[in-house]
């Protein structure tokens, strides 16, 4: 077995033993964990970025990544994150890009808006007329 080999299965041989036997089975079957930490609730995915949630509503807040080093598999990106968040949460918001999760879109006021605005201009119109 080479090196690289060993140290990925101690990887995981770290996590499995960190974890609950429900954490794991879920992060085998559908690559994801979840973390409950000061920041938040981390959910982390081998399907895409790291997602903060708030504690109390569970809504996304926050989308981190790591600086990718290598050329690490999703897997061993969640492990590393995992680790490193319940280790030292501060330092992986040094490390991490971190992007605030946009607010949601109020399209439905944008088109009250936008009705409001088409009555103002035809009672304009009817004035000048």
């Amino acid at each position: 077995m080479s090196h690289q080999q060993s140290s990925k299965n101690a990887a995981r041989e770290l996590l499995q033993s960190i974890l609950s036997e429900e954490q794991w089975n879920r992060f085998n079957h559908a690559g994801t964990l979840e973390l409950e930490a000061k920041a938040g609730i981390y959910r982390l995915s081998t399907n895409g970025p790291t997602k903060v949630l708030d504690s109390h509503t569970r809504r996304v807040v926050a989308i981190t990544s790591l600086p990718e080093r290598g050329s690490m598999s999703a897997r061993d990106r969640v492990i590393t994150e995992y680790l490193l968040i319940r280790n030292d949460e501060n330092l992986y918001w040094q490390t991490a890009s971190i992007t605030p999760e946009p607010a949601p879109k109020r399209r439905h006021l944008t088109l009250l808006m936008a009705a409001f605005d088409t009555i103002l201009l035809l009672v304009l119109l009817a004035q000048l007329l």
